[in-house]
This record gives structure tokens, sequence and C-alpha cells, in this order.
């Protein structure tokens, strides 16, 4: 679906705000931080390419990679996220955010 610069902007800035309210009020920081946090993340990039198609999901949608993106950045531009899962080792690439998720 084909939508004008204006939309995608609109649409773009619905999440962000949203994004920025919920880090506020979930994680308790300050608008300068929140507002840091959302607009330095690879996230954004995406977010603000259309072609990734971000702007059509739901904030909720988006903001739960922001959190995946943030819950531990170990450098070299990697995140890594680890679980309990039967003992088993799993790795999903999700090549279109650029981290990697290992669950174990």
């Amino acid at each position: 679906m084909n939508v004008s610069q204006v939309e995608f902007q609109n649409m773009k800035e619905v999440i962000v705000k949203d994004m920025i309210s919920r880090l506020m009020e979930e994680r308790g920081l300050s608008m300068q931080d929140a507002f840091d946090k959302v607009y330095n993340s690879r996230l954004f990039e995406k977010l603000s390419d259309p072609k990734t198609g971000l702007y059509f999901q739901s904030s909720g949608y988006v903001y739960s990679y922001l959190l995946d993106e943030l819950s531990l950045d170990v450098g070299c531009g990697f995140t890594v996220t680890c679980c309990w899962l039967n003992r088993n080792v799993l790795i999903n690439t999700h090549v279109d955010l650029y981290k990697y998720r290992f669950i174990l």
C-alpha cells in the first residue's frame, strides 16, 4: 500500500510519541533520556525507512523491538537476550534489525 510522505511522517510520529511515553512511564526515564533512546536507536533508522513497513505496525509491536534493542547492548552492534528453554540452544537471527538473539 502506498502512502504519501505526509501520511508516512504522521504514522511514524505517532509510533515515536507512544514509544517515548512508554519509556518514561514503564522505565522511569526522563523525557530527554527517552528521546535519546528512541532517536539514537537502530530501530528508529528502520522506522524512518518506508521500505521496512514498520510504520504500518502497532506502536506496541514496534516498542517491543525497541525494548529488545535496549535490553542488553554488548557492543559491536549486537544485542543479546538470553532465556532458558528446555536446555536447547536456538539461535534466531533478526537481519532486519542487525542483531542476534540467543535463546538458551
